[in-house]
């Protein structure tokens, strides 16, 4: 089984960074985050640090592509510090999230794979509730 590899971080801090479907991927994930439909301009705007509905990510907003072998498969977001979206490569398809740092993704095997390659690109902190079996699934 080939492994996943998380490459290409990126701190996203201005949507002129963003191809077409990124800007749709952040778009997308930033509704399944906190329900709102805001454009990719008010999700990278200064955070207001007063207001606990703000919808801004700046400053916290990351992207990697993630890779098994030279095969580009997923886009990764992530945001808020604890959150994030998996997206098929290229595609507006959500096939997982990142839920209090842990990954939350549908299929068990991808959710697996996802887990053990945070772990490694030092992505998913020691104190994640997930953190110690996808460390003993690398072990293995």
């Amino acid at each position: 089984m080939m492994k996943l590899v998380f490459t290409q971080k990126q701190e996203i801090t201005k949507a002129s960074q963003l191809t077409s479907p990124q800007r749709q991927q952040l778009e997308k994930a930033g509704e399944k985050y906190d329900g709102k439909s805001h454009a990719v301009k008010i999700r990278l705007q200064k955070p207001d640090d007063y207001n606990v509905e703000d919808p801004s990510f700046a400053g916290m907003c990351y992207y990697y592509k993630i890779m098994e072998g030279n095969i580009y498969k997923y886009d990764a977001w992530m945001y808020k510090r604890d959150s994030g979206t998996f997206f098929k490569a290229g595609t507006t398809e959500i096939v997982g999230e990142i839920i209090q740092f842990d990954p939350s993704i549908y299929d068990e095997v991808l959710r697996n794979k996802i887990g053990m390659a945070m772990v490694e690109a030092n992505l998913l902190p020691k104190k994640s509730s997930t953190y110690k079996k996808f460390k003993e699934m690398l072990n293995e």
